[in-house]
């Protein structure tokens, strides 16, 4: 006779593993990646190997892209004795996928649904993806930043889940259970970070502020990660950086701090690209050249931003402006920027970039036709909370107008307006510190 002990929940699995065991060959095709699991985790408890082996083999048969987000989540769920032992050819599926869609950390934080993932994943599932060799950024910034991202994400859900507990006392026992929960993961993935191939600026002026920093490092942890990353970024002899290296009690604690650098993102710039319809830019020119009639003798400004988009852990978002002088009101021009939203006040970062308002293409360009308009490079040092934004504000003068269906032709004169009705603005980001 064959006895099932079964917990709530584990009666269709256990079903399921009764027909596998009187089957002469378990017939797996009906059931999801997670009926697998939990599947292959129940014949592992009972020794039923002839389950085991069918349901390795139905993993065995699926490529990484086959794998299922879902089965990510729920091998995050398993202990690691367990993900480590019957389950650990899923652990090297699993790893594929993540290689796969998420290896390349600018990539992944550039796509919207493959950051959602990110951010999404299981804390084992982030520790085995960011120990991967294979895992490519362009700055160790990037894996810094997305652990603390990570970490404020799993936060965040810890407590909207204790809102839900009505109880006090039990609401304090597991806030305090969190708390125990998050240093130990915070630990864990701090264990991962390669700090001397971070910048001095970054860990300076902005790994400090974060929450990462704030549960794992004590003050002198953090001025040995500085003292780590400025003599790595100096001149100094391998034989001069040995002392810090091997004497830091930090160093001892996160041995991978001097590890060697990873693979490089093939993301090794950030190119933006704005298409602004005209209509849209006709709506913001006519309200401004409004104002700016009401509030004689003084200067009048406004603003249109792009979507954001992120390159080794900070956002950048596009920006038109269009701007008016105080002494006379009608005489207008167009700026270009390129801004960094919510930088923390005291944060400081140094940007190389490029701006542009692409010319249209034409077929027989006339001589000295005026092309696009290109600004830069241009090098610049911000400090969070002080305005962040960088670019010219008057990149096409278009003199005193009254309406602005004039600015429009000058527009069209210049040849920036495209076939599909809009202004085309591009960004280039080549370094940032």
């Amino acid at each position: 006779m064959f006895l099932l002990i079964l917990i709530a929940g584990q009666v269709a699995i256990g079903e399921l593993l009764v027909q596998c065991i009187y089957a002469a060959q378990p017939d797996l095709s009906a059931c999801s990646q997670v009926q697998w699991l939990q599947l292959l985790m129940l014949a592992d408890r009972y020794h039923v190997h002839k389950v085991v082996a069918a349901v390795t083999a139905a993993f065995h048969s699926i490529t990484h892209a086959a794998v299922k987000w879902e089965t990510v989540g729920a091998l995050g769920t398993l202990p690691n004795c367990v993900a480590l032992g019957v389950c650990k050819g899923v652990v090297a599926a699993v790893g594929e996928k993540l290689q796969h869609e998420l290896g390349d950390l600018e990539l992944a934080l550039a796509d919207a649904e493959k950051c959602r993932w990110l951010m999404w994943l299981p804390q084992p599932a982030l520790l085995q993806l960011l120990r991967d060799s294979r895992t490519r950024v362009a700055s160790e910034n990037t894996v810094f930043w997305v652990i603390n991202s990570w970490l404020l994400c799993w936060k965040q859900k810890v407590q909207e889940r204790l809102q839900h507990v009505a109880d006090g006392q039990e609401r304090l026992r597991l806030k305090r259970l969190a708390q125990q929960t998050l240093l130990r993961i915070a630990q864990e993935l701090m264990q991962q970070v390669r700090m001397q191939h971070c910048t001095p600026l970054f860990v300076s002026t902005d790994m400090p502020r974060t929450e990462l920093a704030k549960v794992c490092l004590s003050l002198a942890q953090m001025a040995d990660a500085s003292a780590l990353v400025f003599t790595a970024n100096s001149d100094m002899s391998q034989q001069a950086l040995a002392p810090l290296r091997e004497g830091s009690p930090a160093v001892e604690k996160y041995p991978a701090w001097t590890a060697a650098k990873r693979s490089a993102s093939a993301m090794q710039q950030l190119e933006m690209l704005w298409c602004l319809p005209l209509q849209q830019l006709k709506e913001q020119g006519t309200a401004h050249l409004s104002r700016a009639a009401e509030t004689p003798g003084e200067a009048c400004a406004s603003s249109r931003s792009s979507g954001k988009q992120t390159w080794q852990g900070q956002s950048f978002v596009l920006e038109l402006h269009i701007t008016s002088d105080a002494a006379a009101p009608c005489k207008t021009s167009i700026g270009l920027f390129l801004s960094m939203p919510r930088l923390p006040l005291g944060v400081v970062r140094s940007v190389e970039f490029k701006l542009c308002m692409v010319a249209a293409p034409v077929s027989n360009p006339q001589p000295g036709a005026a092309g696009s308009l290109k600004l830069g490079p241009g090098t610049s040092t911000l400090t969070g909370g002080a305005g962040c934004i960088l670019g010219w504000p008057e990149v096409i003068q278009l003199g005193e107008i009254r309406a602005w269906a004039t600015a429009e032709t000058k527009l069209r004169e210049l040849g920036l307006v495209h076939s599909d009705g809009c202004l085309h603005l591009a960004a280039r980001v080549t370094r940032i510190e």
